[in-house]
């Protein structure tokens, strides 16, 4: 969307509006959500960095809560977009983030020890056990079950509570650490 310090109501617009109009499908709920980004985007955004700390997921809820109310004015019920209900829908997607973050760490914690001590006594290079030890226990979970314990992507997505596609991303991510923490050990 834009530099992660501060939004420029002006010039910016979720990706998705931005993409609907490109597309060539850019019609009234479309301009109209627009508005409400310039005049409502910049303090959601101060308001969301505030409450979650970080500006990549202010950015990302932030364009969720426009997303839906682009999908509110296509249901013929736009009159109920505004402030109240914009800040509504941003608190509900951050709270949603928040408990979807919990199952994550919860599933990784219930996997993390077994799996990974089970595996790391097979007959694995030491350097590829101490590359795995320095990731990030999402990424190391991910590329233990991928390739450890020969799970399919969708089987690891199960496991991981992802969508497939969000694992095909972490895993991708993870095969990047992986490669860095392993050249540097």
């Amino acid at each position: 969307m834009s530099n992660c310090g501060e939004i420029d109501a002006d010039h910016c617009r979720p990706v998705a509006i931005l993409d609907l109009a490109a597309a060539g499908q850019g019609d009234l709920s479309t301009d109209r959500v627009s508005e409400l980004f310039v005049e409502y985007g910049r303090q959601l955004f101060r308001y969301l960095r505030t409450r979650c700390g970080s500006p990549e997921l202010a950015e990302e809820i932030l364009s969720e809560t426009f997303v839906a109310a682009l999908r509110h004015f296509r249901t013929g019920r736009g009159h109920e977009v505004g402030s109240p209900w914009l800040y509504t829908v941003a608190n509900r997607r951050l709270i949603d983030h928040w408990r979807r973050r919990a199952v994550q760490e919860r599933h990784l914690k219930l996997l993390q020890p077994d799996l990974i001590e089970e595996h790391m006594d097979d007959p694995v290079d030491d350097t590829v056990q101490v590359a795995l030890r320095q990731m990030s226990d999402r990424q190391r979970s991910a590329l233990v079950l991928k390739y450890l314990c020969d799970q399919t992507t969708a089987s690891v997505a199960g496991s991981l509570n992802l969508s497939y596609s969000a694992t095909e991303s972490l895993l991708a991510r993870a095969r990047v650490s992986f490669s860095s923490h392993y050249v540097a050990c």
